[in-house]
This record gives structure tokens, C-alpha cells and sequence, in this order.
């Protein structure tokens, strides 16, 4: 048995998480959209898949009620449509939703929210697709609304690449959604090695020299055999660290580092040279520079890599550092990790490229992989029945089932398997599950 406190602005979040608590004196509460509705989005899902019109489709939209969902629709009468869907709040003008709310006065209150008809929407545009990868919806073909978006290097890319190019096979899209491309990451290293290229701290160590001609000379590709990967994951970490540590120290960085906020945050802090983030309030005798901090987190960046992986450079792989874990709940007890978890495996890619493997900006050796795609599917409208698609782990969550995770080797390398879609392909499945009532 077990307590839970809460308040009409959802549960007391405090008690919940140790670090909250010792961080926040006040007490602090989840307000969600869905603790106040009804929730009927599996109804909604489930008279979607019986549609039999664009028009009946739509219907069922206004009831997908969680938030920050994307419905992408497409049909053999050359529609294709992308709805936000969600609830989404109303703020009057004392709410700023980027903070933490006063819900003791009650001028705050979120008790309106705008109608599905204002949610973002592109219909069949002029460019010939729809896409969308959690990104401000205008770079979707919609309207802007507040929230928290990530950054826009996927949708870039995505967009960059259905532009350039009018017809489009299987293996294209494979190609996109296998793309391990940053180019935000490239713009980024391009900046700081520019910066930094001729100091002398950097030139006068041979070692230090050398990983610095690694990156400078880096594309952008987070291959598995890239070495200049290991070294813009790690420089991320020192910069982030040396630039923010100061003001949030402790806990709060560690927090920050696993943030949106700040992976969404650095580009457009580490174009702005003047930022007041680059000096160190705990050296008064003297103020950073953005440079000076880029110096500083290199050869710390080098540094830590020797003694991580050793001095020959060219034995570092990204793969070796960058790694996939899909985690079970049982996994959490180290005696059944080997059993209900899948992996770990070596990956290439990032948390920016279109085949996104997130990971958090820590000090760690091997960067785990915390989000990535649930699923990728290829569908040719010209003839469904070939589509294709694959699983990060398997198609049954039982552990005793050959399909637990028969899909993971062909996920991590970019293999994909025809789905099963007509009867007489259904009927020859060698597993059966019959479910028979009993009389």
C-alpha cells in the first residue's frame, strides 16, 4: 500500500524524486491535459483504422487527447495530410508555460484550450509531402505555437532531401531513415575549430594537435568506425560543463544535461560570443571567453579520451562508445538484466541525425542510447502488401517467445522484413495463437 498526494494541479512531484526534494523547498505538482480528460484516443484509433474516407478519418481526430502527437495520413487518391493532434492549453497573459506556475492564487489556472480546427494541420501541399520530426510545426507547413520543440536538424535534413529529389523507391527511404548525418553538429564543429584552430595550447602538445586535425576534418557522419565521433560527444560534455556547471552546480547540471532544454539550447548559445554563460561567476579575478572555454574543454576532451581508450587515435570507434540497450523493468535487477534486456548493442548515428539514437551529455565512457525510433516502416502505396518495416527487439513481449527479440539484429543494422498482410501469406505462420471460449 502506498501513498499518493496530490492537488487540483495533479500529484506533488517532491517526494516522488529524491533530488527534487533536496533541490525545491516548495512543494511542486504535475499538472497534465490528461488528468482532466476523458481520454478516448483508443476509440478514436480504433474507428481510424476502419475509415473508409479521408472526411471519416478526420472525425476521430479531435479525440486523440495526448499531447504532442503527430497523425501523418496518405491515400491511394494522392492525399496526404499531417495533423497535430492534442489538447492544446489556452494561456491567458500572466502564464508564461516555460516556468514553473503560482497555482496558489488562482490567476494562473489552464481551464480553456483552442479547438481541434486551430491545431496544425498542411493538406496536401504544393511541395508533394508532409514530414514532421517533433519539430516547431511552421517547419511542418503550419502554424507556430508555444512549446517545447527540438531543434530542427532532423526536419532539415528530411525536408532537404524529399525536396531534391521528385521519385522516391523503397531504398531511398531507407536511406533517409538510416540517414547518421548531423548537420547541426557539422556547423558546430565547423564554428569551435575555427575558433580554436590557432591557439597554442593546442599546438604545442602533438597529441592534442592530432585529435584536434580528427575533428576538424570530421563530415558530420556518425559512423560506426568515426573517431572524430568519440571526440564532439565528449567536447559537447566539457563545453556544456565549462560554459553552465557554474551557475547550475551539482545535481542541476547532472539534470541539465539530460534536458531538451539544452540539447535543444547550445546551437544558439554557441553562436553567441557575447552570451554572459561563457564567464565563470567563481573566478573573479577574471572573465571567460567563449574561446577561452572551447580551449579549456578540448584538451580536456583529449585528455579524458587517452585515458578512457588510450593514446592511438585510431583505434577509437564510435561504436565502441556509443551503445543500445533496449531495457526491460525487470532489467533493472542485475541478476535478470541478461534475461529481459536486449543488447547491448554498438550503434552509429546521434541523437540529431534522422536516425535518431539519443544519448545525454555526461562524462560517462560509453554513451547509452536513452530514445530512438519505436519502429520503422516503409509503405508503397502502389502495392501495401510489400511493405516493409522492422522492430528494435521483437513482436512479443514474452520472454519465453522466439519473438522476444528476433528483430533486434536486423534493427541495428539497418535490415529490414516484409510485413504480413494478405491471408494466404498469414495462414502460413508457423506460430498460432488460438484463443477458444470456453462453453
Amino acid at each position: 500500500m502506498f501513498e499518493i498526494r496530490e492537488t487540483p494541479h495533479g500529484p506533488l512531484m517532491n517526494e516522488f524524486d529524491e533530488k527534487m526534494k533536496d533541490m525545491l523547498k516548495e512543494n511542486i505538482s504535475l499538472w497534465w491535459v490528461l488528468q482532466k480528460s476523458e481520454t478516448p484516443t483508443m476509440e478514436a484509433i480504433y474507428n481510424m483504422s476502419r475509415a473508409k474516407s479521408l472526411k471519416e478519418f478526420e472525425l476521430q481526430l479531435p479525440n486523440i487527447d495526448i499531447l504532442g502527437i503527430y497523425v501523418m495520413y496518405g491515400d491511394k487518391k494522392d492525399n496526404f495530410v499531417y495533423w497535430g493532434c492534442g489538447k492544446i492549453p489556452y494561456y491567458n497573459k500572466k502564464i508564461n508555460p516555460f516556468v514553473l506556475l503560482n497555482g496558489s492564487n488562482g490567476e494562473m489556472e489552464v481551464d480553456s484550450f483552442y479547438p481541434f480546427s486551430k491545431n496544425p494541420r498542411n493538406f496536401n501541399p504544393e511541395s508533394g509531402f508532409v514530414a514532421t520530426a517533433n519539430n516547431d510545426p511552421v517547419l511542418s507547413g503550419s502554424t507556430y505555437y508555444p512549446g517545447h520543440y527540438l531543434p530542427t536538424n532532423r526536419i532539415n535534413i528530411i525536408n532537404k532531401s524529399l525536396s531534391g529529389k521528385e521519385m522516391w523507391g523503397t531504398e531511398d527511404v531507407k536511406n533517409l531513415q538510416l540517414s547518421q548525418y548531423s548537420g547541426r553538429d557539422f556547423q558546430l564543429k565547423t564554428l569551435i575549430c575555427n575558433e580554436i584552430k590557432n591557439a597554442p595550447e593546442l599546438l604545442k602538445d602533438e597529441y592534442v594537435k592530432k585529435c584536434f586535425e580528427i575533428l576538424d576534418s570530421w563530415d558530420g557522419e556518425y559512423t560506426k568506425e568515426s573517431n572524430a565521433s568519440m571526440i564532439f560527444a565528449k567536447l559537447m560534455y566539457f563545453i556544456n560543463k565549462n560554459t553552465i556547471g557554474d551557475e547550475l552546480p551539482g545535481l542541476l547540471f547532472e539534470h541539465a544535461s539530460k534536458s531538451y532544454l539544452l540539447f535543444a539550447s547550445i546551437q544558439k548559445l554557441y553562436n553567441n560570443e557575447t552570451s554572459p554563460w561563457w564567464d565563470n561567476i567563481s573566478t573573479k579575478d577574471r572573465k571567460e571567453t567563449r574561446d577561452s572555454i572551447f580551449v579549456k574543454s578540448f584538451i580536456e576532451t583529449a585528455n579524458t579520451l587517452r585515458e578512457e581508450w588510450g593514446a592511438d587515435t585510431d583505434e577509437w570507434k564510435w561504436e565502441n562508445a556509443h551503445q543500445l540497450t533496449v531495457p526491460h523493468p525487470f532489467g533493472q535487477n542485475k541478476l535478470l538484466a541478461r534475461f529481459f534486456n536486449v543488447g547491448p548493442f554498438k550503434m552509429p548515428s546521434c541523437q540529431g541525425c534522422v536516425n535518431k539514437m539519443e544519448y545525454a551529455f555526461t562524462n560517462d565512457k560509453i554513451h547509452k542510447i536513452i530514445g530512438g525510433p519505436a519502429m520503422r516502416n516503409i509503405i508503397d502505396f502502389a502495392d501495401a502488401t510489400k511493405a516493409e518495416g522492422v522492430l528494435p527487439t521483437g513482436q512479443s513481449g514474452n520472454i519465453m517467445s522466439p519473438h522476444y527479440k528476433d528483430q533486434s539484429t536486423l534493427f541495428i543494422n539497418g535490415i529490414y522484413r516484409k510485413m504480413i498482410f494478405n491471408d494466404p501469406e498469414i495462414v502460413k505462420v508457423d506460430n498460432v495463437l488460438s484463443l477458444i471460449p470456453k462453453k
